[in-house]
């Protein structure tokens, strides 16, 4: 026993602690064509009164810039008062969602508002990545989010998860998400929870929607229905 050694630890009431919530080091413009919104990005809009209306395709431009940058517009209401061409343009989601791998660790910059389109529409709108997931032209909403009397023609998106034309995912606390008289043309696909409408939502009330989709593109208007109804509405293949 003369060469045992006893080390005695005493605590100091001090620790190290390393936070594995820590959000981790990504941003939007990682994860989708970031150029042309900033470029085209105008922010000026958006002075906190709480009521938007866009008359052209850079102040929705500024609007998915601010909401991917932690934005959310709660309880704001947005007017479309103008047709709106976004041909040439590499879009972005308006709101957006970055699972990390170890299933700790994200960002989730959703949209919260209203959206009126006031019988307008938005022609040619293009989000192409096929690895990212929450895609539409909104990619990821929260709580009542609602759109109501809009059009998107032509359009080209293309992801993995939760994708729709209008809408990614909605995730719904207790409101129900309203969609009246909304119309979804062109091609949307992915690989699960894909709707030629809405990629995902829960209580969805859906009403005099439709949707007509090229071919190789998905054949439902809603990808995943949790509860909710769906009332006059239909989609066609071309």
């Amino acid at each position: 026993l003369e060469d045992i050694v006893i080390w005695i630890s005493v605590w100091d009431g001090t620790y190290e602690y390393e936070d594995v919530m820590m959000e981790p080091d990504c941003h939007w413009h990682e994860e989708f064509t970031y150029e042309d919104i900033e470029a085209l990005a105008d922010t000026s809009l958006y002075d906190g009164s709480g009521e938007y209306h866009i008359t052209t395709v850079e102040q929705l431009a500024g609007l998915v810039k601010l909401v991917n940058e932690g934005e959310s517009f709660y309880g704001c209401n947005f007017y479309l008062d103008a047709d709106l061409d976004l041909a040439g343009y590499d879009w972005a989601p308006i709101g957006w969602y970055y699972p990390a791998n170890n299933g700790y660790l994200w960002r989730d910059f959703p949209f919260e508002g209203c959206f009126y389109g006031n019988g307008h529409t938005i022609y040619n709108m293009s989000i192409i990545a096929p690895n990212q997931s929450n895609l539409g032209m909104f990619g990821r909403t929260l709580q009542a989010f609602s759109i109501h009397d809009f059009s998107l023609v032509d359009c080209s998106i293309e992801g993995q998860f939760y994708v729709g034309g209008i809408l990614g995912d909605n995730i719904n606390r207790g409101d129900s998400f309203d969609m009246t008289n909304c119309h979804v043309t062109g091609k949307v696909k992915g690989r699960m929870n894909v709707g030629a409408l809405v990629g995902s939502s829960a209580r969805l009330r859906l009403q005099d929607c439709t949707a007509v989709m090229k071919d190789g593109s998905t054949d439902t208007l809603v990808g995943d229905l949790r509860s909710g109804y769906m009332e006059n509405c239909t989609i066609e293949m071309e």
